[in-house]
């Protein structure tokens, strides 16, 4: 070999590694910022309690004025601190019931601030501060720091670097992390992030509006600041409580960044997202989350191959060890759904099963009572909850005789305590009630048809069946099917009653509001070793999908685009459901493990799944 060849392979190997090294240290760059985040969502945690113990609940009597000086006593005065702000407010005159003239209350009519200055027991006395077009108050006139929820907007923080292609969406989950820690004190209601980002801009290395200002353009009566600052191990998180009213730091605290116990696993080609991992005694074939009792938690339900079970959500343990409450059709479950669609404060749960045997199939609608899983309704065929806009549909599909989904499919309404068919909802070839959703994209008085098709391609039609779009990639992916036996076949080659078809439940597709009330959806993708394939065996669909991911897709110009992905799941997913498990968007998925491990080593023992949650920026 010449001497300028060996040159240059050597330059090209040393080209190579240094090409190797930079991108492994932009690797673990990514990761040491992920890990960042992760700690600062915990930190949050241990900030938000102390806030909530910050601000007490105070009622007080003003007994003296002296120009800007005021003096109030009461109980619960000496739980106050200098620098905290009471209302003073006067009473009006009692207003009483129109009809029984029962005493109901005293109108009130809100003066100025009142700032503490020194605590003496059940005495204190305060700065006077009056606004534009406030009233100074009197020896007789009250104050207090109100019992109810109080008012704050979370900014975004400073002090942190995105390595993400998008740091709005980076801003977004830190301000959304924060503000629903603060909601689930009790002790606060926060402004919505994406307003606050709108209003306040996005975190960089210094805020683009002061504080007050903030504030005031959000109409909110304070607003929280945060700040990282240091490096390494040594980092701390500087937070402020600042007046809406006077601009005043109410509560301050530096606190050292929390070290998160979650494990972080991140999308590193997208945006972060939170990330939590529960085991599940059984298989996974459906999923939901609702408000089944009208207590506005959501349950969780999960459909395993031969009952629905319904869990109670435990913060930081995820599902509850053993079941509330179970159900079992008596034949193998297919889908599970759950929402209120009766209008009734209470989500109704509805499972769909089949029996081979038979070749039927039925839906079933369930209420909870008490302890009890209750049918209300029952059809023989499929029925699915869809939601178009705020308002979620049940739609019902009949079994078909030569495929599993012949008929069409009408809309169920509740009405006078029943159930009435509604008209037929026009849908395309090769689209049926699996893998549907209604969205309303062009501003038509109907929505639009969303769904997926045979060959696990996404596609949107208008409501009169012309076609808008149609994705490129694959989506979706079933791993839930059954064998379907058909009816009044032309040919004597399978015997009637034989399974000779297979009926795929196709991916469930779920509309969300992205930013500024744009259409997006959720959709899931399962993935295979060597590509995706159309054909599968009954019972091996499951063993051929080997990972899985979420996609959220934003309706965009004609067409949608991806936004955010999840990281790769480490199985197959059967089933998702969407919804705010701790004042968060959180996305739970059904993953059936892959690979050689302690869950799938035992090829006799009952196959275990994982739940997956995702929180979304």
């Amino acid at each position: 070999m010449s001497s300028r060849a060996r040159v240059f392979l050597s330059g090209w190997r040393l080209g190579a590694v240094l090409i190797a090294v930079v991108g492994l240290v932009a690797v673990l760059g990514i990761r040491a910022q992920a890990e960042l985040l992760q700690d600062l969502g915990a930190t949050f945690q241990q900030v938000a309690q102390s806030l909530a113990g910050a601000f007490p609940k105070v009622e007080a009597q003003v007994v003296a004025v002296d120009g800007a000086e005021a003096r109030i006593e009461g109980p619960t005065v000496a739980l106050l601190r200098p620098g905290l702000e009471l209302t003073a407010y006067r009473r009006g005159e009692v207003f009483r019931h129109p009809v029984t003239g029962q005493v109901l209350g005293h109108a009130e009519r809100e003066l100025g601030t009142l700032v503490v200055t020194a605590v003496d027991g059940e005495q204190a006395t305060a700065r006077v501060v009056v606004g534009s077009g406030g009233e100074a108050p009197k020896a007789g006139d009250l104050a207090r720091i109100t019992a109810g929820r109080l008012g704050v907007a979370v900014l975004p923080p400073t002090g942190v670097t995105s390595p993400y292609e998008s740091a709005d969406q980076t801003a977004l989950l830190l301000v959304s992390r924060f503000s629903a820690l603060l909601d689930k004190t009790g002790r606060f209601v926060t402004v919505e992030p994406r307003r606050v980002l709108d209003v306040a801009g996005l975190s960089g290395d210094a805020a683009t509006l002061a504080p007050l200002e903030a504030a005031r353009q959000l109409g909110a009566p304070a607003v929280v600041t945060s700040r990282l600052v240091g490096q390494g191990r040594d980092r701390t998180l500087e937070v402020a409580w600042v007046s809406g009213k006077t601009g005043e730091t109410l509560w301050s605290t530096s606190a050292s960044l929390t070290r998160a116990t979650l494990t972080p696993r991140f999308a590193w080609e997208s945006t972060p997202e939170l990330e939590r991992t529960y085991g599940l005694d059984g298989p996974v074939r459906g999923l939901a989350l609702a408000d089944l009792d009208g207590d506005r938690r959501l349950k969780l339900v999960v459909g395993d191959d031969k009952a629905a079970s319904v869990y109670q959500w435990q913060e930081s343990q995820g599902p509850s060890p053993a079941p509330l409450v179970s159900f079992r059709p008596g034949g193998l479950v297919l889908s599970i759904d759950a929402a209120d669609v009766n209008g009734t404060g209470r989500a109704q749960i509805v499972v769909v099963d089949y029996r081979s045997e038979t070749g039927a199939a039925r839906g079933t609608v369930l209420e909870l009572v008490g302890q009890e899983l209750r049918p209300i309704y029952e059809t023989p065929g499929f029925l699915r909850i869809v939601r178009v806009g705020g308002e979620p549909w049940l739609l019902e599909q009949p079994i078909g005789r030569r495929e599993p989904f012949e008929g069409s499919i009408h809309r169920l309404v509740w009405t006078n305590g029943r159930y009435q068919t509604g008209p037929a909802i026009r849908l395309p070839a090769d689209v049926n009630i699996y893998g549907l959703a209604l969205m309303r994209l062009t501003g038509a008085p109907e929505p639009e048809v969303v769904a997926l098709t045979g060959n696990d391609r996404l596609g949107a039609w208008t409501a009169a069946g012309k076609r808008l779009w149609a994705s490129g990639d694959r989506f979706g992916g079933a791993a839930i099917t059954f064998a379907f036996n058909q009816t009044g076949r032309r040919d004597n080659v399978i015997q009637e009653g034989e399974a000779n078809f297979v009926g795929r439940i196709r991916g469930r597709v779920i509309p969300v509001t992205g930013e500024g009330g744009s259409p997006e959806l959720l959709v899931f993708e399962n993935l295979l070793p060597y590509g995706q394939v159309t054909a599968y065996a009954p019972g091996a669909s499951g063993v051929l999908f080997t990972q899985g991911r979420i996609h959220r897709l934003r309706w965009k110009d004609g067409g949608f685009i991806r936004v955010w992905q999840s990281s790769i799941t480490s199985g197959y997913i059967t089933d998702f459901a969407y919804g705010s498990l701790d004042g968060s968007s959180d996305v739970v998925v059904g993953v059936i493990p892959r690979g050689l491990n302690l869950e799938t080593f035992n090829p006799f023992a009952r196959s275990r799944a994982r739940l997956v949650l995702f929180e979304l920026p």
